[in-house]
């Protein structure tokens, strides 16, 4: 940057060379920005060939009748064999996967504890308890 005195009143800046280089910036930051924006590679889903039909249906009631493994799905009489593949079956066509285990309050917790636990590996998402069991307090 060079200062010229024109006259004794006082020194001036020539602004030529901030110019040009503010110029040269310019051109190098249009060359640089991509005029195209460039992003990540995204495919969308394909739907597939044939999905399974999910129906709305009302939640799964499970009732242990006694402690001798004798139980009620959905007030079909199922034995303790028979429980878990047909539990997984009724789960699998529903969207909302919720199992209502209901127990006479004399039974105590152990098998309650084991049918809430085979609900759960055969698909359940949520397994409660109905009001009836003698675990649940109001």
């Amino acid at each position: 940057m060079a200062f010229y005195s024109g006259s004794n009143t006082g020194a001036e800046i020539n602004v030529t060379p901030l110019i040009d280089v503010l110029l040269v910036l310019l051109i190098i930051f249009m060359v640089i920005v991509p005029t195209k924006p460039r992003g990540l590679d995204t495919s969308v889903p394909q739907a597939g060939p044939a999905q399974k039909t999910v129906q709305q249906l009302p939640p799964v009631v499970l009732e242990i009748e006694d402690e001798r493994g004798s139980y009620r799905l959905d007030r079909v009489t199922v034995s303790g064999q028979q429980l878990e593949p047909r539990l997984a079956a009724e789960l699998a066509l529903r969207s909302d996967r919720v199992v209502f285990v209901r127990a006479p309050q004399s039974l105590s917790f152990q098998p309650v504890a084991t049918v809430v636990a085979l609900a759960k590996r055969a698909g359940a998402e949520r397994v409660a308890l109905d009001r009836a069991t003698s675990f649940i307090r109001e």
